[in-house]
C-alpha cells in the first residue's frame, strides 16, 4: 500500500516549510526513491503487511520524515523566511552546513517520536499481534523505543533502542534463569505490552524493569533483596503467575523435604 500518491498529500506531512522554485522539479519526484525506501523500512521493522486506518497518518508521518532524512544531504537547499527551500540557482547562497545537520536531526527526532506513538496502536491489532514484527517487540519488557529514553538517550532513539533492547534481552534472560521462569516472563512481556496486567502483575513488571534499567546503565545496585521479593510475590500468587508455579526455576525456590526414616543413616529418635 503506497501512503503518498501525490504532491499534495506530501506536503502536509513535511515538518518544516520546503518551497520549490517555479520551473524546478516537484519535490515528490525529487523524494519518490527516497519515499519507496521509507515504506519499505516501516514495513521491515514495524508494520508488517497490516495497514489500517488508525495508524495510517502515524505511518505515513515515519515515511515522509525517514524519506527527507535521507534525502536533505543530496537536496539544493536555502533557507527562506518561511522555512528550508529546495533550488539550484547557484546565485542563492546554500544553507550552511551546521543548520542541514540540525535539520536532519530534528526530522529523525520527530520520525521517532511518531514510532513511540505508533506501537501502542499496532499492538492492538489482532492481526499485528500475528506478525514477526509483533514478536520482535514482545521479546522484552521493553515494546517501545522509550527505552532509550529511560537510559538517557534523547536523540537517535530508534538506533539506540535497537542495541539497548539486545542487551536487555540477554539481562532478561537471566533472571528468567535464575528467578522468574521463561515461561512466566514471556506472559509478563506480552501482558505488559497489550496493557492488560492485573495490580499484582505490574508491581513485578516495575520492579523488573528498574532492575533491567539500572544495569544497562551500569548501576551496580544490589537487587538481591529485591529479587527474592520478587519471588515471594509469584509464590504467594499462583493464580497471577502460574507459569512460574509449573517451572523448573521455581523448583529452585523449593527444596526437597527431607523426611526421617529408621532405614536412613543418622535416624533421629
Amino acid at each position: 500500500m503506497k501512503l503518498i500518491t501525490n504532491e499534495t498529500e506530501l506536503r502536509r506531512y513535511i515538518p518544516n516549510a520546503f518551497t520549490t522554485v517555479k520551473g524546478e522539479t516537484p519535490l515528490l519526484q525529487k523524494l519518490t526513491p527516497y519515499i519507496e525506501s521509507a515504506e519499505l523500512w516501516l514495513k521491515q521493522y514495524f508494520t508488517g503487511g497490516v495497514m489500517f486506518e488508525a495508524v495510517q497518518s502515524l505511518a505515513t508521518h515515519i515515511v515522509v520524515n525517514e524519506a527527507m532524512r535521507q534525502a536533505v544531504p543530496s537536496l539544493d537547499l536555502v533557507l527562506t523566511p518561511n522555512g528550508f527551500g529546495i533550488v539550484s540557482n547557484s546565485n542563492i547562497a546554500p544553507a550552511s552546513k551546521e543548520r542541514v545537520e540540525r535539520l536532519i536531526t530534528s526530522l529523525e527526532s520527530e520520525r521517532d517520536n511518531y514510532i513511540e506513538q505508533l506501537l501502542p496502536l499496532l499492538v492492538q491489532s489482532e492481526e499485528w499481534r500475528g506478525t514477526e514484527q509483533y514478536r520482535f517487540f514482545a521479546s522484552t519488557l521493553f515494546p517501545n523505543i522509550t527505552l532509550a529514553t529511560l537510559c538517557g538517550y534523547h536523540k537517535e532513539r530508534w538506533k539506540h533502542y535497537l542495541g539497548l533492547k539486545h542487551r536487555a534481552s540477554f539481562i532478561e534472560q537471566q533472571l528468567s534463569v535464575e528467578y522468574i521462569s521463561t515461561a512466566q516472563m514471556n506472559t509478563l512481556r506480552n501482558i505488559h505490552f497489550l496493557g492488560t496486567a492485573t495490580p499484582v502483575q505490574s508491581i513485578i513488571i516495575s520492579a523488573l524493569r528498574n532492575i533491567v534499567v539500572d544495569r544497562l546503565t551500569g548501576s551496580n545496585k544490589d537487587y538481591s533483596t529485591t529479587l527474592l521479593d520478587i519471588v515471594n510475590t509469584l509464590r504467594s500468587h499462583p493464580e497471577e503467575f502460574p507459569q512460574w508455579h509449573t517451572s523448573p526455576t521455581a523448583a529452585l525456590f523449593t527444596p526437597p523435604t527431607f523426611k526421617n526414616k529408621k532405614e536412613s543413616k543418622g535416624y533421629w529418635f
